[in-house]
């Protein structure tokens, strides 16, 4: 089960996202890394073995970010390998993807984008290409996003940070991703314990639900039914509760939790 965790907001990223990403740590991985928007660059760090090796290793912590994403990869594509952690980008490097599920049709779709130079061995990696060859068509980065998950076959829920953008984006199809909503920044991620610490604020997504989040706050809309309507709940609980509980370990856990 991979690991996502994103923030968009007013204060420096950095802290969020480290905090998350120890607490989604629980759902085992082999690599990780994260992506970091500067402003005047987008920083992208990554490593095969534990969350603090990256944080440690490329002193995440000194680093100050308004927007970024941070994800725990188990191999699933690819072997274990630096290249294959994500985040992964485009030939420009302005777009990241960081992902979580299986692109079933991940091969046809590499066969179309024969202008593009791939540098992974992952399935992942057709989605952040595609992205920036519908763009380079002339569609808009939401338009491209939209078009590109509408490709996708299989459970594929990503998140994608685009540089030049000023919205970061969300998909959510199969894997679990939820809203965090804080008072000076939208959260994104796998599993509210993530950052329940800052926010009990909560907005469960459906399946196909695609996210637009800024600083400013998020909008989202159903690419299959646009009457589906979203609700922001408040989790009652507080953060030392959300433990495994009743159950054996934490796979069990999130098994029922998606079952309910």
């Amino acid at each position: 089960m991979c690991g996502i965790i994103a923030y968009a907001g007013e204060d420096n990223a950095v802290p969020y996202l480290v905090d998350g990403i120890r607490n989604l740590e629980y759902r085992g991985y082999d690599s990780a890394g994260c992506a970091l928007d500067r402003g005047d660059n987008l920083i992208i760090k990554k490593d095969v073995g534990s969350v603090n090796s990256v944080i440690r290793n490329y002193q995440i912590e000194q680093q100050n970010a308004n927007r970024g994403v941070f994800h725990t990869r188990w191999a699933t594509h690819g072997g274990v390998s630096i290249e294959n952690a994500h985040p992964i980008s485009d030939c420009s490097g302005d777009i990241a993807v960081v992902h979580n599920g299986i692109v079933e049709n991940w091969d046809k779709i590499k066969e179309t984008l024969t202008n593009h130079k791939f540098s992974t061995e992952t399935d992942t990696e057709v989605i952040p290409h595609l992205i920036e060859e519908k763009m380079m068509e002339g569609k808009g980065f939401k338009e491209a996003v939209k078009e590109t998950a509408l490709k996708l076959e299989g459970a594929s829920s990503f998140v994608v940070l685009n540089r030049k953008e000023k919205d970061m984006i969300a998909i959510k199809k199969g894997s679990p991703l939820v809203i965090g909503v804080g008072k000076k920044g939208t959260f994104i991620s796998s599993d509210v314990q993530s950052f329940l610490k800052h926010t009990n604020k909560v907005v469960y997504l459906h399946d196909n639900d695609l996210v637009t989040f800024n600083a400013a706050g998020y909008t989202v809309e159903n690419l299959a039914d646009p009457n589906i309507t979203h609700k922001v709940d408040t989790v009652d609980l507080d953060y030392s509760s959300v433990e495994k509980g009743k159950f054996e370990h934490y796979m069990q856990k999130e098994i029922y939790e998606q079952i309910g």
